[in-house]
């Protein structure tokens, strides 16, 4: 845990769990200011609350998505 996706992967990642068939996202490339990489540090969430990421992102993302259609669309 701990590893650094794109932006486009989380999109991908997204799209594949809500309409594998939609095909509508159009890459453009960086924009200027645009940031290549990121990676949050999370020592102080394990610092403060003694946690660590349990799953990994590609979960998280299906999970969140799961929850929001079963509990926010009803």
């Amino acid at each position: 845990y701990g590893n650094s996706i794109s932006v486009n992967e989380m999109v991908d990642i997204i799209i594949n769990y809500i309409n594998p068939n939609y095909n509508k996202v159009t890459y453009t490339g960086n924009a200027e200011g645009d940031v290549n990489k990121t990676l949050a540090i999370n020592d102080k969430i394990k610092e403060w609350f003694n946690e660590s990421p349990k799953i990994e992102i590609h979960q998280g993302i299906k999970k969140y998505i799961d929850w929001f259609k079963n509990d926010c669309n009803s």
